[in-house]
């Protein structure tokens, strides 16, 4: 049930892949994912990450500025845990898998204990997470952590995470999160209910999700109807906010281009006293390419990419 697996350079496909499907073929929950199972993630919700499970591949995403922190900093914060805890720690090799064929699980782990590594045991003594935060840490894991460290003990079979975390402070914050038996059984119905749905090839209809991920979900279109009039209301709905947005990004302009009349050439506008608006210069780089295109033809093919996205346009709509 528990494994460990070879761990591929972090962020390549080797890597990815394995995050994204069991040796068996089936999708299988990475830690990081976890807490979208359950609809808590911050930035993940549970019908894109099905949406992301159903593919064949899994999508291939650049590095923000904030995980390329997190990552440069990693193995600083990780010493620096293991001197506030007195445990000599290290990153370890390997991903840890919690296997079981209906709720396949894997976790990509910071930090273990030094001795458990140095003796091939499989199951470590400490487990920790290293997280950047570029806020002040209020005490409180955020569920989209909470649930990552449910699924990182389970992978390791531990009953606890130590979590270093490095906050908007320039401090480093330390918490123990015990998990219980009774988590990690939510954990794996949660995950097994997913992976169900997953298995059918739906998506149940009630999950709620943004316009851009069910375009991601049906990118393309066949040549035929469907009836919607049992449904006019959206239609007329849509037009409504449709012109009130009209009317508002007017108003909008119209009011900033007053309050722009009343500044002329200063920076800062105040009221009783206090900075209320800043209206300041700042410079712009803009890429020209049409001017590319002309000079560097054979240049600009070799880069250029298609992808096919769904436009909906409303009957009467400009």
């Amino acid at each position: 049930m528990i494994l460990t697996i070879p761990k591929p350079d972090h962020g390549s496909m080797d890597w990815l892949m394995l995050r994204h499907r069991a040796a068996n073929g089936k999708p299988r929950i990475a830690a990081s994912e976890a807490a979208a199972v359950h609809d808590q993630h911050r930035f993940i919700s549970k019908y894109a990450l099905a949406v992301e499970k159903m593919k064949d591949a899994p999508a291939v995403k650049e590095t923000s500025r904030a995980m390329d922190r997190g990552n440069r900093l990693e193995s600083v914060l990780l010493d620096w845990v293991g001197d506030e805890i007195g445990i000599p720690l290290i990153t370890p090799d390997v991903m840890y898998a919690f296997d079981w064929e209906t709720c396949p699980l894997i976790a990509t782990i910071d930090g273990i204990d030094q001795y458990s590594y140095d003796n091939n045991i499989d199951q470590p003594d400490y487990v920790v997470e290293i997280k950047t935060y570029n806020r002040e840490w209020d005490g409180q894991l955020p569920a989209y952590w909470y649930w990552q460290g449910v699924q990182q003990a389970m992978c390791c079979d531990v009953n606890e995470i130590i979590w270093g975390i490095f906050d908007s402070t320039l401090d480093l914050h330390i918490h123990r999160q015990k998990v219980t038996a009774e988590e990690k059984a939510d954990h794996i119905e949660a995950v097994k209910d997913f992976l169900w749905y997953l298995d059918l090839g739906t998506i149940p209809a009630e999950w709620p999700a943004t316009y851009t991920e069910i375009s991601e979900r049906f990118p393309t279109a066949d040549d035929n109807t469907v009836d919607l009039t049992a449904h006019a209301d959206l239609i007329t709905r849509i037009a409504e906010v449709q012109a009130a947005k009209k009317l508002l990004e007017t108003e909008e302009d119209t009011l900033k281009a007053t309050i722009a009349q009343l500044m002329k050439d200063a920076n800062t506008g105040i009221i009783n006293g206090q900075p209320a608006v800043t209206w300041k210069s700042q410079n712009r780089k803009g890429w020209d390419k049409k001017a590319f295109t002309s000079d560097h033809p054979d240049l600009y093919s070799q880069y250029e990419t298609t992808s096919t996205i769904r436009v909906m346009r409303f009957k009467g709509e400009r």
